[in-house]
């Protein structure tokens, strides 16, 4: 985001940076300032440099188990050994992604995606807060007591139960008015219901995203 070279600040609208918490063989306890260790470089050189908004574009902490080589050591490591339950590891984690003081900290801070993956990688590595109902339950409190501090912002609760019935229903009718014109003229017949189908695309992706 050099201004001398392209493309310059003036077409970047957000920075970011991805944080993972990965003990390579080892699952531990997170460090208290991992995050804050893990983007300070990227936030004073660029957001706050250049007063851009700073989001965390994923971040997790990566659960092992199994087998698998330390990319660190070079070791093969034949089982993943653990000082904590992958519950307090996760809390341990977003406990520091989900707080004032972080926030305090780095004021440009927008928000944190959450990298809900599981796959192989040095190790089998699970990155996700909702599939076990431990490690949920820990997140959520984690959640919980974030959003008590009145820091959290929530989407407003929609329905599109109501909307999309009724857009069916009347693009049906018109595609009963559509049917009806097309054996008076068949030969804009194609024409017309090609309009339909757009219409109708276009509109339920508009609902449901």
């Amino acid at each position: 985001m050099n201004d001398s070279k392209p493309p310059g600040s003036d077409f970047v609208d957000i920075v970011g940076t991805s944080v993972y918490q990965k003990g390579w063989g080892f699952n531990d306890a997170t460090p208290a300032t991992f995050v804050s260790d893990s983007i300070r470089i990227i936030y004073n050189e660029y957001a706050l440099l250049y007063n851009k908004p700073f989001v965390i574009s994923e971040c997790s902490g990566g659960w092992e188990s199994g087998s698998g080589v330390s990319p660190v050591t070079g070791a093969f490591i034949a089982s993943v050994t653990s000082s904590v339950d992958q519950a307090t590891f996760q809390a341990d984690f977003w406990s520091e992604v989900l707080s004032s003081s972080l926030l305090a900290s780095y004021p440009l801070l927008q928000g944190a995606y959450i990298f809900e993956v599981v796959k192989q990688e040095e190790f089998y590595s699970d990155f996700r807060v909702s599939n076990d109902s431990a490690v949920r339950a820990a997140f959520l409190n984690v959640v919980n007591q974030f959003d008590a501090t009145g820091n959290m912002v929530w989407a407003n609760a929609v329905s599109t139960t109501t909307t999309t019935t009724t857009t069916i229903s009347t693009t049906i009718e018109a595609l009963t008015t559509i049917s009806s014109t097309a054996d008076v003229s068949s030969q804009n017949s194609s024409s017309l219901k090609t309009s339909y189908f757009i219409i109708l695309g276009f509109t339920i992706s508009a609902l449901l995203f």
